[in-house]
């Protein structure tokens, strides 16, 4: 049972399961309000440059099966992130960037040989 935080206040005393993970927000208690929905000109402007950010994507992506692999990975990452952008998303990156890998590993299980 919840005997503490902000789900007590929200009226759902006994309707979850004890084993159930809960964390300290909910969304009453740390989310505001929905925002403000966009306009019609403001969402077909996102369309518009997100059909944009996909067709500029194809040729690119076709020049950079050429660039080295760690480079096809920063284009990438980059077109992702445009689209994001494109369509009104903001995407933040807290953490430091990951090394990329070139090791293969073979994971199984009841293998016999």
């Amino acid at each position: 049972m919840i005997t503490s935080g902000p789900a007590l206040t929200e009226g759902v005393r006994g309707q979850i399961h004890p084993w159930l993970r809960l964390g300290p927000c909910s969304p009453v208690a740390c989310v505001a309000g929905p925002a403000a929905g966009a306009g019609p000109a403001r969402l077909a402007a996102r369309l518009l440059g997100a059909l944009a950010v996909v067709l500029a994507g194809v040729p690119v992506a076709l020049a950079a099966r050429w660039a080295p692999a760690v480079k096809q990975r920063e284009i990438t990452m980059l077109w992702a992130r445009l689209l994001l952008r494109a369509l009104g998303v903001r995407l933040v990156i807290t953490a430091p960037p990951q090394p990329a890998t070139r090791s293969v590993g073979l994971v199984g299980a009841g293998l016999r040989g």
